[in-house]
């Protein structure tokens, strides 16, 4: 019964966050087709598909949280660079991309960044407004 409590939880979470950081698409942006939305969805297109948590075998043909091309990715691909990880993984999820060894690169990992337990240090770092709101949604409330 509690594995299904936190899997509603979990869905509940991950819902109320694409809704949050949701924005109308302006209808002066180009409408993109089927195959351009599967390009920029690719593993391929991942900054450095060689390195980090996506090489190795270990977590590779993951598709990214977002589009590459989008501003959230160019975002994370930055921030990601800055601190050795150009594919941007431990800017969301923590951990050490620079580590072969599941146990090391798993350290201090974070699998579920949307929780509202964490979300203060992952989308938040980014995202304040949104994390503010999120909290005090009538779904969070006591």
């Amino acid at each position: 019964m509690n594995k299904l409590l936190q899997f509603r939880f979990l869905l509940i979470s991950t819902f109320s966050l694409i809704f949050a950081f949701a924005t109308p698409q302006s209808k002066q942006q180009h409408e993109m087709t089927a195959s351009e939305i599967v390009q920029s969805l690719d593993y391929a297109n991942f900054p450095q598909v060689n390195s980090g948590c996506i090489s190795n075998g270990c977590h590779d043909k993951i598709e990214p949280i977002r589009q590459h091309g989008s501003k959230m990715a160019s975002m994370i691909y930055q921030k990601g660079e800055k601190v050795g990880d150009p594919n941007g993984c431990i800017v969301c999820h923590a951990g050490s991309p620079f580590s072969n060894d599941k146990n090391i690169a798993h350290e201090n990992m974070i699998k579920f960044p949307a929780s509202l337990w964490v979300i203060d240090k992952t989308c938040g770092e980014c995202h304040p407004k949104h994390v503010y709101n999120i909290h005090r949604n009538l779904r969070n409330v006591s």
